[in-house]
């Protein structure tokens, strides 16, 4: 056969070659991301577990809002021990302090007129929980850790102190003058403030969990969850149910 004639046959297998490598590539990479953890951020309510693929979520003003990040493996990890690598350490946790290395972040942005603007909140993680028959896992999850923490987006220092004025004049009007004039003093006590006028900012909020693993960790891929769409709706006053005699309403989703 000639030279001639060698030349297609050469070129077809390069070409095969080359797509069987890629092939190989891609099935390898396919093949890594499906047996990748999940990482998921949603919102507990009276129904169960809330995220916002098609709308924003409404939460109240007033009340605990309830929050879980969970972790989906899609192979059986090793047993949990505590310290362990499973563990799921929340930065600025105020429920939780840690010395060691957090490996789990809430971003919170602001949507509005001005774009996405961060947002300081607060959280505070209520307790750890997950395992193979954990009824919120991802469907094809084997296991998951998830950890469960209160949210909030306090008033603003000059939004609490007029709030807590507000509370001392319906006070007043109330015949109640002794009992306002006992709580003045805390209008320049931040923390005591920061105690009594328990409400939210009302808007629109978006949040994304985020996941960095230290060395230790039994998954060290960086992680990402889904964005939660949160709209925190103005339902009353911190001290509406003390004025009427009543137990505070609850909170959380509607």
């Amino acid at each position: 056969m000639s030279r001639a004639l060698h030349r297609p046959v050469n070129r077809i297998r390069l070409i095969g070659l080359a797509l069987a490598v890629v092939s190989g590539q891609v099935g390898g990479v396919q093949a890594a991301v499906q047996h990748r953890p999940v990482l998921t951020l949603g919102v507990r309510c009276p129904s169960g577990l809330r995220s916002s693929s098609v709308a924003a979520v409404p939460v109240s003003n007033l009340g605990l809002i309830e929050l879980e990040a969970g972790m989906h493996y899609f192979d059986v990890p090793p047993v949990q021990t505590s310290p362990g690598p499973l563990d799921l350490i929340l930065t600025r946790d105020e429920g939780r302090p840690s010395t060691e290395q957090p490996n789990l972040e809430i971003e919170v942005v602001m949507l509005g007129p001005a774009g996405r603007v961060p947002v300081a909140a607060r959280f505070h993680s209520t307790g750890v929980s997950g395992g193979t028959e954990y009824h919120d896992k991802l469907p094809s999850a084997r296991f998951v850790h998830a950890i469960s923490v209160s949210f909030s987006v306090p008033l603003e220092e000059t939004s609490q102190r007029a709030s807590f004025a507000q509370f001392l004049d319906e006070l007043r009007r109330a015949g109640k003058s002794d009992e306002a004039r006992r709580l003045e003093p805390f209008q320049t006590n931040r923390a005591m403030l920061e105690q009594l006028v328990r409400e939210h900012q009302p808007g629109q909020y978006e949040l994304t969990a985020r996941y960095r693993p230290r060395p230790a960790d039994y998954s060290q891929a960086e992680l990402k969850s889904a964005p939660l769409r949160l709209d925190i709706v103005a339902k009353g006053r911190w001290f509406d149910a003390l004025l009427a005699g009543r137990s505070p309403p609850a909170g959380g989703c509607e």
